[in-house]
């Protein structure tokens, strides 16, 4: 009896107190109300759960200090009535400047008339303004290469094809109604500038022979499948990816203006890069091999911070839509055009540490409020049913 008496007094503060069977009810209302309070909490809990292991992030902005870095385009587009041999990508700076020293992977994949690719064609890299032309030999009348002719040199350039030859390939590429895809990544340097894509490199003969009495010919409809700026990182939307334009009738040229905001993705650790620890020999082959992979796969730099965290140096990107339509008579061919320049102020994003004891609190504050929430119902319609 002596343990009894603290036992009661403790009873005395529970905030649970317990009636008797016997002056309990069960009703079949409350059975139904406790059963979508279950599937609720449920459907809750699993939701807090998933939101809880997708990274949070925060936002801030700082003035941007990146240097002597290149700036990654990721492109592939497709237009779909202008064939490969007539189209072509070209890139200035700002200044207008032609940056023939910079590495470019460009690729064109011909289309046949539903888009779909050419079966035995292959993709080939593209020649753009950035690539040195290879000059050869004089051709003669009878055929063979002159390399003794002292304007060689100045005459020949093998880059380009004989002019009557692209005109006949380009007529019989457009009777079958061919497309091209362009797609690849192009390093240029981080200042503001402009990609185009149209037949702006194909020599005047050319241009006067095809499209000089009719620019409708030069058909820019197309489909943007992706352009970016620099690596993805969790969560980023590139806002040109699946744009399809179309050119019902007459000659139309695009412009997109894009300002790029520089940004850094802070992850929530750093992210272990791969070692090798043999021989030099079987390290510099691996060695050789991140790099070549990452520059196939266009990766920005990165690097971990004070904090120990991975940081991740990229891009996004906003853009504005521009059309004109080319008459007759104008001199301009109609092309798609890419306008960007770089903003001077950077975003940093963070990744929030995942903290278990927020998790526990929001999933106990969502699983409560259920139950509380039943509760006042299941009395509610208790006593709608007593006033019946």
């Amino acid at each position: 009896m002596a343990r009894a008496g603290p036992l009661s007094s403790l009873r005395r503060l529970s905030a649970y107190p317990r009636a008797q069977e016997h002056l309990t009810t069960q009703t079949t209302t409350g059975a139904v109300v406790t059963l979508m309070g279950i599937v609720i909490a449920l459907v809750l809990f699993v939701n807090e759960t998933a939101l809880s292991l997708r990274p949070a992030t925060v936002q801030r902005m700082d003035v941007d200090a990146t240097k002597h870095e290149k700036l990654r385009i990721h492109v592939d587009i497709s237009l779909w009535r202008l064939p490969c041999v007539a189209v072509s990508l070209d890139a200035l700076d700002q200044s207008g400047k032609h940056e023939v020293d910079l590495h470019t992977s460009i690729y064109k994949q011909p289309l046949d008339s539903n888009g779909a690719a050419i079966v035995g064609k292959t993709p080939e890299r593209e020649w753009t303004l950035r690539d040195t032309p290879q000059q050869g030999g004089l051709m003669t009348k009878d055929g063979k290469e002159d390399n003794s002719a002292p304007s060689a040199l100045q005459r020949h350039v093998r880059a380009f094809q004989h002019s009557q030859q692209i005109v006949r390939d380009i007529e019989k590429a457009l009777g079958r109604e061919e497309g091209c895809r362009v797609y690849g990544h192009l390093d240029v340097e981080r200042v503001g500038g402009n990609f185009h894509i149209s037949v702006h490199t194909q020599n005047f003969f050319v241009l006067q022979q095809l499209f000089a009495a009719d620019t409708a010919r030069i058909n820019t409809s197309h489909t943007i499948d992706s352009l970016s700026f620099g690596r993805a990182y969790p969560g980023r939307v590139n806002p040109l990816d699946g744009t399809a334009r179309t050119v019902s009738s007459g000659a139309s040229t695009f412009r997109y203006f894009m300002k790029i905001v520089p940004t850094n993705y802070r992850y929530r650790s750093a992210r272990a890069v791969p070692r090798v620890v043999t021989t030099r020999a079987a390290s510099a082959a691996a060695a050789a091999a991140e790099v070549e992979r990452r520059e196939e796969e266009g990766d920005e730099p990165t690097f971990d911070d004070d904090e120990g965290r991975r940081v991740l140096r990229t891009n996004q990107y906003s853009v504005t839509e521009y059309v004109s339509h080319t008459k007759p008579g104008d001199g301009v061919v109609p092309a798609v055009f890419f306008v960007y320049d770089l903003s001077p102020i950077a975003i940093t994003i963070d990744e929030v540490p995942f903290k278990f004891g927020h998790y526990l609190t929001r999933v106990c504050a969502v699983v409560g409020g259920v139950f509380a929430v039943t509760r006042m119902v299941d009395r509610w319609a208790w006593k709608a049913m007593e006033s019946t």
